[in-house]
């Protein structure tokens, strides 16, 4: 069945075929699990758990999908949402997520100590980008999609996608250059984008 297409993999679901169903999640879990632990500022484990839940409702509400060709980016609508949720919610609690998750990312006893802080330099640089940022980079350069398919699984304008990215690869840059120059905390605020409201 792996060569099975998403939209005729969903019809089987909906006529009672539950192996199908798992051959859709083992498809997609992946890049949904990457997707939200970008959102969620490398918190593995909140990711997993959204993700199981938006699987979960969405075989619940299968039959609501519209479009079963694009099964992939009608879950991943929900997982950005759940996500979104729990960053709202922790901004009401006072907490930030990305901290947590980036003191719980250093300690990587197995790795070498040198690659282990380069590693975690990165993804510090990365979490500390706004959601949208990161939610844009990971689409685009890690997941490797399209601006129409970023487009088609956000809901969000291309020209606006295409700012997202570029601003992020900025930032990026920005804060890694330390790595280069062997200096400062690639976490702290770019001196060019500290008074910049995120827009798009």
């Amino acid at each position: 069945m792996s060569g099975i297409d998403d939209a005729r993999l969903v019809r089987r679901v909906l006529d009672g075929d539950r192996a199908a169903y798992r051959l859709l999640v083992q498809r997609h879990e992946d890049t949904l699990f990457r997707r939200a632990r970008a959102l969620l500022g490398g918190d593995g484990d909140l990711a997993a758990d959204v993700v199981q839940d938006a699987f979960l409702r969405a075989y619940q509400k299968l039959a609501t999908c519209s479009r079963p060709e694009a099964f992939g980016g009608w879950v991943y609508r929900a997982v950005r949402n759940r996500c979104y949720d729990e960053l709202r919610a922790a901004r009401r609690r006072g907490s930030d997520l990305s901290e947590v998750a980036g003191l719980a990312s250093h300690h990587d006893p197995a790795a070498d100590l040198e690659r282990d802080h380069l590693r975690s330099l990165i993804r510090r640089a990365l979490d500390a980008l706004t959601p949208p940022l990161r939610e844009a980079f990971v689409m685009k350069h890690v997941d490797g999609l399209s601006y129409d398919e970023m487009q088609d699984a956000t809901g969000v304008a291309r020209s606006a996608l295409k700012m997202r990215v570029k601003r992020a690869r900025e930032e990026l840059e920005t804060r890694l250059r330390p790595l280069v120059e062997g200096g400062a905390d690639v976490t702290s605020e770019p001196a060019s984008t500290s008074n910049r409201v995120e827009g798009g």
